[in-house]
């Protein structure tokens, strides 16, 4: 997927993405591992500088419909005394 952006923020991006790959902060993967693309864009902040931003959008949607319950402790304890 090519980024969009302005030719500076392509610029930069390319920039940060190799000091990215240098430091294995990013891993290059197969096309076929990919189960969906999270978007990134850049902000340029106040001291001039630049900031990759993550769009976890279509992430989001996904885990959305997972639930968690959480237990207060009585009931944990409880739980773990059963256990014993």
């Amino acid at each position: 997927m090519k980024f969009r952006g302005t030719e500076e923020e392509t610029r930069e991006y390319k920039i940060m993405l190799e000091e990215e790959l240098k430091e294995n902060n990013e891993i290059p993967i197969k096309k076929e591992q990919i189960k969906w693309y999270n978007l990134t864009f850049m902000i340029k902040k106040a001291n001039g500088k630049w900031r990759k931003i993550l769009d976890a959008k279509t992430l989001n949607k996904q885990i959305a419909d997972f639930h968690i319950k959480m237990h207060d402790s009585i009931k944990v304890k409880q739980t773990i005394r059963l256990g014993d």
